[in-house]
């Protein structure tokens, strides 16, 4: 994959816990591929080896968290490349989620798709007031695949979740506050000051105590991959997706 369109996985340890960032090219939004999925998760093998007290996921960018898959990703996707690319993201959010530490997604701009599954993962969601999130996939035919299915209905309810998902409605902060998808909503401008605030939250607490309540409260995800493996199987070997994705990477060549 060219360079130019890749976004880096960054870490930052400091005193107040670790920042793992996305970073992309200038002017571009943060992505995700294989390769630096491959980086993430290493990264979070290293953290569960040594957990900071604190994790925030967050991007190098103001308009954009993170928009999902790589536009290549898509461009190469087919029915035998499926299937490896949900184990791939399911191996690593389940990485994500499973950090006996707290984490926290910084939203600034779009969350989109698997980048919304990505916030899904930590344990709480901290959206600035320009943020805007969704779970647009199935305007292309397809499904989070990524266990945002799950982790969005456990958030807001079956119902709500659907909903969401059924219209690829994207929702503003205030709104995703209301639905209870995100848990703060920060001031435009505001997120370091929210940040800090919840950081010093944390200093009376036990570590080792809020990793045993994050077993206890932790849900089983047995054979989810393997499911949302096989339908998106299925919707990649649809012609109405073929039709959809290939309007879809049209436009963005054209743009």
């Amino acid at each position: 994959m060219s360079v130019d369109t890749q976004t880096q996985i960054l870490v930052r340890h400091h005193s107040r816990g670790t920042e793992v960032v996305l970073s992309p090219p200038a002017g571009r939004p943060p992505t995700l591929d294989g390769e630096n999925l491959g980086q993430l998760k290493t990264l979070l093998e290293d953290l569960h080896a040594n957990p900071p007290s604190l994790v925030i996921v967050r991007a190098n960018s103001e308009k954009y968290f993170c928009v999902g898959a790589n536009i290549r990703v898509l461009a190469e996707t087919t029915p035998e490349s499926i299937g490896p690319w949900v184990h791939g993201g399911h191996a690593v959010f389940d990485l994500l989620e499973d950090l006996p530490c707290v984490t926290v997604a910084a939203v600034e701009g779009f969350a989109l798709g698997g980048g919304l599954e990505l916030a899904l993962a930590c344990d709480l969601i901290f959206a600035d007031a320009s943020a805007t999130l969704g779970l647009p996939e199935t305007r292309l035919g397809f499904i989070p695949g990524w266990g945002g299915v799950g982790r969005l209905a456990n958030r807001i309810g079956v119902a709500q979740a659907k909903r969401l998902i059924f219209s690829a409605e994207m929702v503003n902060a205030d709104s995703a506050l209301s639905l209870g998808l995100v848990d703060q909503v920060c001031p435009a401008g505001g997120m370091e000051e929210c940040l800090q605030t919840f950081r010093e939250s944390l200093v009376p607490g036990c570590p080792k105590a809020r990793a045993d309540v994050k077993k206890l409260l932790a849900r089983s995800r047995d054979g989810i991959a393997e499911r949302e493996a096989a339908l998106s199987r299925a919707c990649v070997e649809r012609p109405e997706t073929a039709d959809r994705l290939a309007n879809f990477l049209n436009r963005k060549k054209s743009s």
